[in-house]
């Protein structure tokens, strides 16, 4: 009988002692199953700052332990549950327990890691559908050197207005969705400063340069960083001068690095080393017109008589695409032949290819003085402002 009552006894003692251990090992997982939703808020904030500002993207681990925390918060809810109705598994609790442990573990280190959770994804470059075919064949080109590892520079040039940039930016934006290139953006502008182009480029390979003033040691750090990347394209829109490109960090140097430019100087391109010169010469009558029309938009129906005039205001452009699409843009819309006459009858005739008389014969058509107002603000910035 004694051994009866002692047996009974320790089952008692046995089972109070598992019921105590349940509820302390149910208490520990909801202190740190409280940590870790506190610290996925964090890192949430964190996130949801770096994505809006700082144009980056999550990696798929980081949403991966979002979920897993997730997951965690439900199943506690289900074993509390499970514990009101006398249900107790402290085989799931221990597992928990673990899981919890790991993934407090791992958020150790999300928190130093802020910049390694993310992947930059800069913008898809804006730019206007390129339909002419001599345009089309230009890209072609650009792209067939860039498949050839043997061609580390590539040289745009061209008249002013005649389409460099354009090319150059679909090249940008072909290059992001077609290889494995990281592709940078660098506009370089008639008035600019080597230590302004040692900053952006600093920016690119992620060299705080702040403390550093010496353009020759600046260079030198660049360079070391330039080393440490692969796969790296660089391009730099509109080059009046040749750049020294050992104050650049000599990109050139570094095995992987390639450099896109546009100039409106062949020379300048041979100078600054281009393995391969592409000349970007002006629309023939056929693609002038081509893109003239496509500039009005569907919307500005032409009457024959329309397209006639229309067709001789084209011509007048000499082919530079800058000039085509501007002019195009302030006849948008309009199907009155007699402000198309009027149109044509103020064009200026001594053109000569110049682009900036388009512009200014645009300017003059805006409606009234508040948008050429706006139009002049704007020119206050520079291309290369930020």
């Amino acid at each position: 009988m004694d051994a009866i009552i002692g047996n009974v006894v320790d089952f008692g003692m046995k089972k109070f002692k598992i019921t105590i251990d349940f509820d302390e090992n149910l208490e520990t997982l909801e202190r740190n199953v409280k940590l870790l939703s506190d610290k996925a808020v964090d890192v949430k904030t964190e996130v949801k700052n770096q994505e809006q500002y700082g144009k980056k993207k999550r990696k798929r681990e980081v949403a991966s332990w979002f979920d897993e925390v997730k997951k965690i918060k439900k199943v506690l809810s289900v074993l509390k549950d499970e514990v009101t109705i006398g249900k107790k598994n402290g085989g799931n609790l221990e597992k928990m327990n673990g899981r919890v442990g790991e993934l407090l573990e791992q958020s150790k280190h999300l928190g130093t890691l802020v910049h390694v959770i993310y992947e930059g994804e800069e913008c898809q470059m804006m730019v206007q559908q390129v339909h002419e075919e001599t345009s089309k064949q230009n890209l072609e080109v650009i792209w067939t050197w860039l498949q050839d590892e043997n061609v580390s520079s590539i040289g745009i040039y061209g008249m002013g207005g005649v389409g460099k940039t354009t090319l150059a930016k679909h090249t940008y934006n072909r290059l992001r969705e077609e290889s494995s290139y990281q592709v940078h953006w660098v506009i370089v502008s008639q008035r600019f400063s080597i230590k302004g182009l040692q900053d952006n480029l600093s920016k690119i390979v992620k060299l705080d340069l702040s403390d550093v003033e010496d353009e020759h040691k600046r260079a030198d750090q660049l360079n070391w960083a330039f080393r440490k990347m692969k796969n790296i394209v660089i391009i730099l829109d509109d080059v009046w001068d040749c750049l020294r490109l050992k104050k650049m960090g000599y990109p050139l140097g570094v095995e992987g690095c390639r450099l896109i430019l546009t100039s409106r100087s062949s020379e300048v391109c041979q100078k600054m080393s281009c393995k391969e010169l592409l000349k970007v010469k002006k629309l023939n009558t056929d693609d002038a017109w081509e893109l003239f029309r496509k500039s009005l938009g569907s919307e500005t129906r032409l009457s024959p008589n329309i397209e006639r005039i229309a067709k001789s205001m084209a011509g007048m452009c000499e082919g530079l695409p800058l000039g085509l699409i501007t002019l195009a843009g302030s006849m948008r819309g309009v199907t009155d032949i007699r402000e198309w006459w009027n149109a044509l009858n103020e064009f200026p005739e001594d053109m000569e290819s110049d682009v900036f008389k388009v512009l200014k014969y645009s300017y003059d058509r805006l409606r009234d003085t508040t948008m050429q107002e706006c139009f002049l603000y704007c020119a206050l910035y520079p291309e290369d402002c930020n």
